[in-house]
């Protein structure tokens, strides 16, 4: 399913805007945001396989001879009934036309004992001779007559004989190898072709043991080969082969696949079965884009929340991921519908906090002291973005400066070496907290720029 996440473009003005004085940030990008979509979803389980063929043989010969042609190479398509390969066959075409000879031979004598037999008949009638002349007759009518089958079941395995120095194919298939050439030996056993077909392929993937119970013969499956991702290929389950591997704690399921208007389906090609183990609900959707991934395991995105003044104000948000879709991830816990997620800008991002490190006093040396306070102008507290600024460009030298509470209110711009964000003072409201991030003392605005700039705001939603 391919979902499409409206969104609105928020231009962040200035060289860096952060996000912990209460707006978004990335310093001179565009900032997007859109809401999740809701689209119907089941519980999937995806895995890889190979496939490969129902039909998969190694083709030797029914005689043991010379081969005198081989009429296919690798790749070849053959039909059922075509003929691949020959074998010297001019002692088995002598010995059948001798064979033949000997039937027309036994075929005459029977001719001839059938005709004395009949003309004893007459005279044994008229007693003009003895019965057991006649009878003796009889007798070797039959055995002409024995003699004649006996004949034309040698001249048939002689003719079966010639027709098997001949190799024909068994089924509609592609010649994977060809492993002879004129001129050798070979013996019955002995493979001299290998033979694909590929109009019913099947995949085998190894279904851990925790869902063994959830799949069975004839559920169906999507089949995406890694060849070709774009292509969808309908499956079902063939066969669950109810033998574990004692080492991986899997099992096989083979899952077959029609293959017969794919002609680029071949075996040996890798692929991913997603089989469908719950039942349909509905489920936020949000691009992948929005997923913020950390080396623990811990996926977030960032929200946009509206603050006490209207102004865009980011979140950071830990959500629990489903399947993924295409371009699209589902979203279990975490997150709700209305709630609007950064999609660009989001890498260079930092959360806001509500209250301040710590109480702090002006004059504090910033080499030395763990804490102090810089009072800003009510030109530099105009707006979050200038009061962030400016605390940041007197924060730029000022070694202890590792964490920063701005207020708007109190025009104040504190520092603090440590600070922890779980337990801000908020005693006195009108304070945001964050780290500091060390930026150059050249990337923050001088306060002469202020003036003409006082009119710059951030957008809302």
């Amino acid at each position: 399913m391919n979902l499409t996440f409206p969104g609105r473009s928020l231009p962040l003005l200035g060289l860096c805007l952060c996000a912990w004085s209460g707006a978004l940030v990335a310093q001179g990008a565009e900032v997007r945001a859109v809401q999740p979509q809701t689209r119907s979803a089941s519980d999937t389980l995806t895995l890889t396989g190979s496939v490969t063929a129902e039909r998969d043989a190694s083709l030797s010969p029914r005689l043991s001879g010379l081969v005198d042609s081989v009429a296919v190479d690798a790749g070849a398509r053959v039909t059922q009934g075509d003929t691949l390969l020959m074998l010297d066959d001019t002692l088995a075409e002598l010995a059948l036309a001798r064979a033949e000879v000997a039937v027309d031979e036994g075929r005459t004598r029977l001719e001839d004992a059938r005709r004395l037999r009949d003309e004893q008949e007459i005279l044994a009638r008229d007693g003009r001779i003895p019965a057991s002349t006649y009878k003796s007759q009889q007798a070797e009518a039959r055995l002409a007559e024995a003699a004649l089958e006996r004949l034309r079941a040698e001249a048939a395995e002689v003719r079966e004989r010639v027709a098997r120095h001949a190799l024909v194919a068994p089924f509609d298939g592609v010649i994977r190898a060809r492993l002879t050439d004129p001129g050798e030996w070979v013996d019955t056993g002995t493979a001299v072709l290998e033979l694909v077909a590929t109009d019913r392929v099947r995949v085998d993937v190894q279904v851990p043991q925790q869902y063994i119970a959830a799949l069975a013969e004839g559920d169906e499956a999507e089949v995406r080969l890694d060849a070709l991702p774009d292509r969808a290929l309908p499956g079902r389950i063939g066969a669950m082969v109810p033998v574990s591997d004692a080492q991986a704690r899997t099992f096989l399921a083979r899952v077959v696949v029609d293959a017969s208007e794919h002609d680029r389906v071949l075996p040996g090609l890798s692929a991913r079965v997603t089989f469908s183990i719950g039942g349909v609900e509905d489920r936020l959707s949000i691009p992948r884009d929005a997923v913020t991934r950390y080396p623990d395991g811990t996926t977030v995105v960032w929200t946009v929340e509206q603050g006490e003044e209207g102004e865009a104000i980011a979140q950071r948000r830990r959500v629990t991921l489903g399947a993924a879709r295409g371009e699209a991830v589902d979203v279990l816990e975490g997150l709700e519908a209305d709630t609007r997620v950064v999609v660009r800008g989001n890498e260079r991002l930092r959360e806001g906090h509500n209250g301040f490190c710590s109480v702090t006093e002006p004059g504090a040396d910033c080499d030395r002291d763990e804490k102090g306070s810089i009072p800003l102008s009510a030109l530099e507290t105009a707006t979050w973005w200038h009061a962030s600024a400016a605390c940041m460009r007197y924060c730029a030298s000022c070694a202890g400066c590792n964490h920063m509470s701005v207020s708007l209110r109190f025009r104040d711009c504190s520092w603090a070496r440590q600070c922890n964000y779980s337990a801000l003072g908020e005693d006195v409201a009108g304070f945001r907290s964050g780290p500091n991030p060390r930026v150059g003392a050249t990337l923050i605005p001088r306060l002469s720029e202020f003036k003409p700039r006082l009119s710059w705001r951030v957008r809302r939603y």
